[in-house]
């Protein structure tokens, strides 16, 4: 929150929580990395490709979940 306030504002909400984001396959997986890059900043195809096929291998039955923490910040200047 210091950043925040540093920048001027003033804090009256915080809050933190999870999301949980389920997907059908893994190639949705990998079209919502691909589109939201700065989630795993250092992830491409190639480097990541066994790891996805295992997965695929694994997900085939039930939507693969994905756990993710959020902040919610509510500032306004004074």
């Amino acid at each position: 929150m210091s950043q925040v306030e540093d920048a001027g504002l003033e804090v009256t909400d915080a809050r933190q929580g999870e999301e949980v984001q389920s997907f059908g396959d893994v190639g949705a997986f990998v079209w919502y990395l691909l589109a939201v890059s700065w989630s795993i900043p250092e992830f491409d195809l190639q480097t990541f490709d066994a790891a996805l096929r295992r997965l695929h291998a694994r997900r085939r039955v039930e939507p693969l979940r994905v756990r993710q923490k959020r902040l919610r910040v509510v500032a306004h200047s004074g």
